[in-house]
Order: structure tokens, then C-alpha cells, then sequence
């Protein structure tokens, strides 16, 4: 008796798995770029430095690239960029006190309102911060 019961669930199991498995299959998939972007302003020991962010997330790439100008006193210096409290990148002053960053070194998800972009020396002194905000969810 035990036997047929259990027999009867298990068909009753792999027909489900069958009939369910196509319909999902089936279902379209929905690919989710978003954009999101930050003004940098400077903090209180350089006041001058500007900047801005731009993170690009789809499902098979995660781009960031980060831009800073009026950073003239760092010159020479590497800056670290930090997404969330994470570290994302590193950058070099040049002379003319602009830094780039471009990479694929983004977080892997974002939430709205959730996340600070910072960018700090080595020693880990506040140069520039931003707030993220969604631009455009394609």
C-alpha cells in the first residue's frame, strides 16, 4: 500500500517537472542595463577637486569610470576609489591634476540610494565624495 502511494506521488512529481520545465523555458527573458551616476565634490582639505561617476551594470558587464579635475595639490599622487565602502580602483594624478579611471571593476549590484562614492589618498584622507543615483534603467 505504502509502495503504490508513493509510486503515485513520485509520478505525480515528475509530471509536474515535465509539463513546468517548457513553460519556464518558454517565458521571455528581461535584460536589465541600468545607469548610474555621481557628482563628485571636494571635501574640506581640497575644496577645489570636481569630479564625476558613471557606472554602467548590464548582465554580462559591470564598467566604471570615474573622472577627477582641479586635483593640482595630488599631483604625482595614486587615489583609491572606493563604491559602497568597497574598493573599486586605484588612479594616478597627473600634472595637470586630472585622473581617470575606467574598468570593469563595478560592484555587482546597487541598490537605490545605498551607496557613497569616495575617493581618498593612501593614507586615506577624503578628497572627493558623491552619491550614487539611477540615471536610466534601460
Amino acid at each position: 500500500m505504502r509502495l503504490r502511494l508513493l509510486v503515485c506521488v513520485f509520478a505525480a512529481a515528475t509530471a509536474c517537472v515535465l509539463i513546468g520545465a517548457p513553460a519556464r523555458a518558454s517565458t521571455p527573458l528581461i535584460v536589465q542595463d541600468a545607469v548610474w551616476a555621481a557628482k563628485l565634490t571636494g571635501s574640506s582639505a581640497y575644496p577645489a577637486v570636481r569630479g564625476n561617476v558613471e557606472i554602467l551594470l548590464t548582465p554580462d558587464t559591470r564598467t566604471i569610470k570615474v573622472n577627477l579635475s582641479r586635483a593640482t595639490r595630488l599631483s604625482g599622487r595614486r587615489l583609491m576609489v572606493y563604491v559602497g565602502g568597497r574598493l573599486t580602483g586605484l588612479m594616478r594624478v597627473g600634472s595637470r591634476g586630472r585622473a581617470h579611471l575606467d574598468g570593469p571593476l563595478a560592484p555587482r549590484s546597487l541598490r537605490i540610494g545605498h551607496y557613497r562614492v569616495a575617493v581618498r589618498t593612501r593614507r586615506g584622507v577624503l578628497v572627493a565624495s558623491g552619491r550614487l543615483r539611477l540615471v536610466s534603467p534601460h
